[in-house]
């Protein structure tokens, strides 16, 4: 299947064009203005502004026509951003102008003498290296004298319709050996050594710095495993395995033979140091790998198709995306071989949803594995002027009664089947922005599967993500706060009951971290999640055990230790996984980009460092796996919320003990006084066609006080 896949298949992907034309009625003019109106993040910048006549491709804006440059303002100090670089004839940022603020600013370009003119073309940069400062708004206008003016064109667009380079999100298919399955397989092992051989040594998740057990109360295991050479490793895992499946009853006299044979040609240096032992290693391990009872949930995968969105934070990829079409919702089916093994090699996709005019994601199904809820955005808008929106799908899982559940000028996204029959989500509802940049925010909602009795949860003023159900019946979800924290430190755990009543703190809160997609671990106490940054929702797989301290960074242990942790707005495309979702206690489902190349294929992984390819499309990465099983209905949570306070808008909220957090700093008995105060929402603009602003001026100040309101 892969070698037909590969033989249709075009590697590379045309860039699009960096540059934005404004184009309107031929008109005489020797004086063309640039009037800035507003900007995506930060100053304005333009490396290049060309004028152009009806039916011409000369550019009658260049300095060596004789044409002359000038501006409102420029930023001081920087000798690449000046405006003699409006018109030199070179592009990208080191040949720039900037303007000194982010007001109301104007680029000139002053041609020798009058001239027709019906095109304006400007860009940021043509090089592609930064998409900050570029232009959402403008005016050209026009003058013969310099004096009288007359607007002749106009640019208004939303971060979503910004011009992007688009990196080639494809796999790197002349990386391979052969257009088959078994070199595909190689190139996984080789990523995988390549990736072990670099691992970090300072940071400290890294079992180089910190070693971890492989279970919870177990002997150090990871430190150990990291400083093996990569046969050595590949040979010890499978010998482990070897015992643990032993354990389920499974006969394994055949790997016994066989990891003594490989153990035998790992005694002669030349064979030990070769490619071919270290492969036949690996692929003796996966073979094992496959055999595992344990890993019988995923013989049928629910997952969706789609490229990266590749958006600058973690929380705007509804703004500023690379909104690449295409993909679907589909089921993975894994036949077993004639010995009752995995085969992924013979797997077969069905499409339940195409998605290839828009993008689908987040596909989750209902407890009885029937009903299969996910988030859609099509390239057209459904009200024409709108941006587009994710909206909320359902779809059965034969593929037949397909519905869209919401509507209107939100996003929603993140849907997640609740114990008492609803549906709870992430929206843009909440009509706020982010508290420390330009996008709308989205929290915790819910509402009823036709799509009636929709209201808000949780009631942050920064996004969400990832929610699911936990066993107790809880949601268990990311939550986002920058009280008394930084961007590191703002992304945690936290659980809620489906009401809306009891939100408490689950993990997080002061370590050095943000976790993303977390999901409890069946027949353990942990949790498994993603160590995400203020960039993004991939990072190392970790498991986390809260009975040690919701505080305590020695609850952490990572199971990807080849790949480092990013902090703050840091970020890696590749080299990483995300999406992770448990299929066993030792094993779970990822997305996974192994390579140099930002595409991801579904992997199983466990908690003792193995890795397995399930599933690639080099087309398209696939993304959001879980098992697609009926699973047992968690409990439906009493609850203790008020219907009289819930109509006024109001809420009760409990303090057990105003002294617990204080420390030595106030001891018991002396508290006379307990100050309540409320994190305030920057609300969102309504615009006159219904929609909401989606992008918004930088704060001035982060800071508010009872006479300086943000």
């Amino acid at each position: 299947a892969f070698a037909a896949y590969a033989a249709k298949f075009n590697a590379g992907r045309k860039a699009e064009s960096l540059a934005t034309a404004i184009e309107f009625a031929p008109q005489e003019a020797r004086f063309v203005r640039l009037v800035i109106l507003r900007t995506h993040a930060a100053e304005p910048c333009i490396d290049e502004l060309e004028v152009f006549g009806p039916g011409s491709a000369a550019n009658l804006a260049l300095a060596n026509r004789g044409a002359i440059p000038s501006a409102s303002s420029v930023l001081a100090g920087y000798a690449i951003h000046q405006v003699p670089h409006l018109n030199d004839g070179l592009y990208g940022n080191g040949h720039s102008w900037i303007a000194a603020t982010t007001g109301t600013e104007w680029v000139q370009i002053e041609l020798p003498e009058p001239t027709r003119i019906s095109r304006v073309i400007l860009s940021r940069d043509r090089d592609g290296q930064f998409l900050d400062r570029q232009i959402l708004e403008a005016e050209v206008r026009l003058s013969l004298d310099g004096a009288t003016w007359k607007t002749a064109g106009k640019l208004s667009r939303t971060p979503a319709q910004l011009p992007t380079p688009r990196p080639d999100l494809t796999f790197p298919v002349d990386e391979l050996s052969a257009p088959t399955w078994e070199a595909v397989l190689q190139y996984a092992f080789l990523r995988e050594r390549d990736t072990w051989s670099r691992m970090d040594a300072q940071d400290y998740l890294s079992p180089l710095v910190n070693d971890r057990p492989a279970i919870p109360g177990g002997p150090p295991y990871w430190g150990r495993l990291a400083r093996m050479s990569p046969l050595e490793r590949a040979l010890f895992q499978f010998g482990e395995m070897i015992e643990r499946q032993a354990d389920t009853g499974l006969d394994v006299r055949r790997e016994r033979a066989e990891l003594a044979t490989l153990q035998r040609r790992a005694e002669d240096p030349v064979a030990a140091a070769s490619d071919d032992l270290y492969l036949a290693a690996r692929l003796a391990k996966r073979r094992l790998f496959f055999r595992d009872p344990r890993l019988a949930p995923v013989e049928h995968v629910l997952f969706a198709k789609r490229h990266p969105y590749h958006s600058s934070h973690n929380y705007s990829e509804h703004l500023d995306s690379l909104f690449a079409s295409g993909g679907g919702i589909c089921v993975l089916h894994v036949p077993r071989d004639a010995e009752g093994r995995l085969d992924p090699e013979r797997a077969e996709v069905e499409t339940l949803f195409d998605g290839s005019t828009g993008i689908a994601r987040d596909p989750v199904a209902d407890f009885d594995a029937r009903t299969i809820y996910f988030a859609h955005r099509p390239d057209q808008p459904e009200v024409k002027g709108w941006q587009p929106y994710w909206h909320l799908m359902t779809v059965m899982a034969d593929g037949t009664g397909l519905r869209q559940l919401t509507e209107g000028p939100f996003h929603d996204f993140d849907p997640v089947p609740l114990p008492d029959g609803g549906l709870g989500f992430m929206s843009t509802r909440c009509a706020s922005r982010f508290l420390c940049w330009e996008p709308q925010a989205y929290v915790l909602h819910r509402m009823e599967t036709d799509g009636s009795g929709l209201r808000r949860l949780s009631f942050a003023n920064i996004s969400e993500w990832d929610p699911c159900v936990m066993n107790d019946g809880r949601i268990l979800w990311t939550r986002s706060e920058y009280l008394d924290k930084g961007a590191d430190f703002g992304h945690t755990l936290w659980a809620i009951h489906p009401e809306g009543d009891h939100p408490e703190l689950v993990f997080g809160n002061d370590t050095p971290y943000g976790y993303g997609h977390a999901r409890e671990v069946p027949g353990s106490r942990e949790l498994v999640c993603n160590i995400i940054s203020h960039g993004d929702h991939q990072g190392p797989v970790a498991l986390i055990d809260p009975a040690l301290g919701r505080f305590d960074t020695a609850a952490i242990t990572s199971i990807t230790p080849d790949t480092r942790p990013q902090y703050q707005m840091d970020r890696s495309h590749v080299e990483t996984f995300m999406d992770t979702e448990p299929v066993s206690r030792d094993h779970f489902l990822v997305s996974h980009s192994p390579g140099r190349q930002a595409h991801w294929g579904l992997y199983v992984i466990d908690r003792y460092g193995n890795r397995e390819l399930l599933y690639l499309d080099p087309e398209i990465s696939s993304k959001s796996p879980s098992p697609l099983r009926p699973q047992p209905r968690p409990p439906v949570l009493p609850t203790s919320r008020d219907p009289a306070l819930a109509a006024r808008d109001l809420g009760r909220f409990t303090v057990q003990d105003v002294y617990e957090g204080l420390g030595s700093a106030m001891p018991r008995g002396r508290a006379r006084y307990l100050q309540v105060s409320q994190e305030m929402p920057a609300p969102l603009e309504q615009l006159a066609d219904g929609e909401y602003r989606s992008s918004h001026a930088g704060f001035q100040d982060f800071y508010a006080t009872p006479i300086h309101v943000v």
